[in-house]
């Protein structure tokens, strides 16, 4: 059993999330500090969700202003072409 253990340790530490020492630690300090990793994890987590809603709402107000824009040139377009068809031009 211990010689399948060593074989296999390399592979558990290589592809996990969290890997903690726990020489010289008893168990409350080894899930003290696991709990610490994953709070920390939860942090970064919360902090990229922040962000990442950010961004959507900064895309959605570009667009917002962008559409403004063209609608509001869109009018001054039909008016000048108006005041042309009526044949005057305030210009």
């Amino acid at each position: 059993m211990r010689d399948l253990y060593n074989e296999r340790v390399p592979y558990y530490e290589k592809y996990a999330d969290i890997v903690i020492d726990e020489e010289g630690k008893n168990a409350g300090e080894t899930v003290d500090e696991l709990r610490n990793i994953i709070e920390g994890m939860m942090d970064q987590k919360m902090i990229q969700m922040f962000i990442d809603e950010q961004k959507r709402q900064t895309g959605r107000k570009d667009r917002k202003i962008r559409y403004e824009r063209r609608d509001c040139r869109r009018k001054e377009e039909m008016a000048l072409f108006w005041l042309k068809q009526r044949g005057g031009s305030r210009n």
